[in-house]
């Protein structure tokens, strides 16, 4: 925690910066977004220029991000996945490129991404899920037809992304 101008910066990693000055603000490469929440579900709004720019549905709200932030404590999702506030961040930060999205959902797609990093994109790569930062397979990612990139998990329970080429998100 840092306190800067009035404002209290909670976590800054060059890319993306969490701070508080009357409301919290996800600032992720020079984007502000003000987070917001409604606690029915709950959902976690991005909210950037006075409209939601994400939906995070089934996240967190944001008194519940503010106090993981001020008490440096972990979160646990409805998916069961622990968020520290530097995990909170990035996957908010991810979050932001989607317009409406489940919390499992971006996990999936992060845990995507990381198998691409690692490698990862064939039965002979597959690496532990462990290595995804998750601890399930979403079914949104192992089951629609409609993505082009899908989690597989091998017989010895490793997980890899399998690439359909020739089609397209929808």
């Amino acid at each position: 925690m840092n306190k800067k101008n009035g404002k209290t910066i909670y976590y800054n990693d060059g890319r993306i910066v969490l701070v508080e000055d009357n409301d919290l603000y996800l600032i992720v490469q020079g984007l502000v977004y003000r987070i917001g929440s409604h606690g029915y579900e709950p959902c976690t709004y991005l909210i950037r220029e006075g409209m939601i720019n994400t939906t995070i549905h089934n996240a967190f709200t944001s008194e519940t991000i503010l106090s993981l932030a001020r008490d440096n404590n972990t979160c646990k999702a409805i998916t069961g996945t622990v968020y520290d506030l530097g995990r909170m961040c990035r996957m908010l930060a991810f979050a932001s490129s989607f317009a409406d999205c489940s919390i499992d959902y971006v996990e999936g797609k992060m845990a995507i991404e990381r198998l691409k990093e690692l490698g990862a994109t064939s039965s002979e790569t597959a690496v532990e899920l462990a290595m995804t930062g998750i601890d399930y397979i979403p079914s949104a990612m192992s089951h629609s037809k409609r993505l082009n990139e899908r989690m597989m998990k091998t017989p010895d329970g490793k997980v890899y992304v399998r690439i359909m080429l020739g089609r397209t998100n929808r």
